[in-house]
C-alpha cells in the first residue's frame, strides 16, 4: 500500500536522512522542492533570485510529482523543511483527492539544528 510521508523540521535536523531511510526500507520516490528548483534552473541559483512565480511553479511541479508517484502506487517521501500550513493542506488534499488512507507525518529536530537555529537569533 503506497503512503504519503511528511517530514519537516529545522535546516540541518535530518529530515533528508530520515526521508532517505524510509525510501532505503519500503522503497517508493522522493518530492524534494531544491532538487526541482536545480533541475529548472539551474545548480546555481539562489533562493533569493527567484520570483514568487518562478517559487510557485516549483512547489506546483512537486505537487504534480508526488501525485503522479501516488497515482502508479508509489510512496512518497516529501521531507522539504518548514512546511507552512498552506503546504501542508495542499500536500493532504492531493492524497484526498487520490482516496489515500496512510500518511505519514514526522517532525524532525535535532539538538544540532536546534543550535544553529537558536545561534542565528
Amino acid at each position: 500500500m503506497n503512503t504519503l510521508f511528511i517530514i519537516c523540521g529545522l535546516s540541518f535536523a535530518g529530515k533528508s536522512t530520515l526521508g532517505n531511510a524510509i525510501l532505503e526500507r519500503l522503497g517508493g520516490a522522493k518530492s524534494d522542492v531544491d532538487d526541482i528548483k536545480f533541475e529548472l534552473y539551474g545548480p546555481a541559483i539562489q533562493d533569493h533570485e527567484l520570483s514568487e512565480a518562478q517559487w510557485k511553479g516549483i512547489y506546483e511541479e512537486s505537487y504534480r510529482r508526488i501525485e503522479q508517484h501516488l497515482r502508479k502506487g508509489e510512496s512518497v517521501v516529501r521531507d522539504s523543511g518548514n512546511f507552512t500550513r498552506r503546504e501542508r493542506a495542499d500536500v493532504r488534499e492531493i492524497a484526498s483527492k487520490l482516496g489515500l488512507a496512510r500518511i505519514k507525518r514526522a517532525f524532525v529536530c535535532g539538538f544540532r539544528a536546534l543550535l544553529c537555529e537558536l545561534a542565528r537569533r
